[in-house]
C-alpha cells in the first residue's frame, strides 16, 4: 500500500537515473503500484525510467503536456515544499539544505492533517490502515512523482556547490 499523501523522498537537482533510483525506494518501501504518475519532464521519459518501469510491472501515466491540472496533487505537492520548505530559508550548504529537508519531511508526514485521509496525518494514517482500523477507499494503489527541484529552486549562498541528490 502506498500512502499518495506521505513524502518518501525529496530530490534535489535530478535526473533520470536519480528518479529511478526514488521510484524504487519508493516501491521497496510501499510495494509495487498499478502505475506511476509523472509529468513530460526529461528525467521521467528517460530510457531508463522507462526500462526499470517495464522490468517492475509498472505503467507510467504521463499527463498531458501544458495540462498541470492532469497530476493536481503533484502540483499541490510541489507549491507546498516552496512555499514551506525552499523560498523561507537560507541555505548556508549542501549539509543544510539536507538536514532542512528531513526535518521538512518528518514534519509533513507527522504532523500535516491531509482531507483526503480523513484529517489525518500520512503517518498516523498509515498506523491505522496497519490495524485494519480505517473503511473506505481512502488509499489508491500509486505512486505521484512529484518534480524534482534544480539548484535555481535553492539559495544556498555564495559557495558556488551545485547540489547532488537530497534523499532522506
Amino acid at each position: 500500500m502506498f500512502l499518495q499523501t506521505s513524502c518518501s523522498n525529496l530530490e534535489i537537482g535530478g535526473n533520470s537515473e536519480r528518479t529511478v533510483n526514488s521510484a524504487a525506494m519508493a516501491v521497496a518501501e510501499h510495494g509495487t503500484p498499478e502505475f506511476i504518475r509523472c509529468d513530460n519532464g526529461p528525467e521521467f521519459v528517460s530510457l531508463q525510467l522507462d526500462q526499470w518501469a517495464h522490468w517492475s510491472k509498472v505503467k507510467l501515466d504521463f499527463s498531458r503536456p501544458g495540462h498541470p491540472s492532469d497530476n493536481a496533487f503533484c502540483e499541490s505537492f510541489n507549491n507546498r515544499v516552496r512555499q514551506e520548505l525552499l523560498s523561507p530559508n537560507w541555505f548556508t550548504s549542501i549539509a543544510d539544505v539536507r538536514v532542512q529537508a528531513a526535518n521538512w519531511r518528518r514534519d509533513y508526514n507527522a504532523n500535516h492533517p491531509h482531507s483526503s485521509l480523513g484529517n489525518l496525518s500520512p503517518d498516523e494514517f498509515a498506523r491505522r490502515s496497519a490495524k485494519n482500523t480505517l473503511s473506505g477507499p481512502l488509499v489508491d494503489k500509486k505512486i505521484t512523482i512529484a518534480a524534482q527541484w534544480s539548484s535555481r529552486d535553492l539559495d544556498l549562498g555564495d559557495d558556488g556547490l551545485e547540489p547532488p541528490t537530497l534523499s532522506v
